[in-house]
């Protein structure tokens, strides 16, 4: 754990945004780096709302989960197969 954000982008992958206990922000360090960012800056009013809009933790959160389902869909997709649970018909 660390808030040294040029630390954590040449030694890490991915981020975690926590926020009052809750998980804001799960996914690659960029993003959790922005989101973290906008976080800061919502905190503290320095950055324009543009610049808090661009980078808020929940739209970083939301591009990580799309990403991730697209990846997800690419993946099955190549297989060719879907997979189909017993309980399903």
């Amino acid at each position: 754990m660390s808030h040294n954000l040029n630390s954590l982008k040449r030694s890490c992958q991915s981020a975690i945004l926590l926020h009052d206990g809750a998980l804001e922000y799960y996914d690659n360090i960029e993003d959790g780096i922005k989101a973290y960012k906008g976080y800061i800056a919502q905190k503290t009013e320095t950055h324009s709302e543009s610049d808090n809009k661009e980078a808020s933790p929940k739209k970083a959160a939301k591009r990580a989960l799309k990403r991730k389902l697209k990846k997800k869909l690419r993946e099955e997709l190549s297989k060719k197969t879907f997979p189909i649970k017993d309980n399903e018909y």
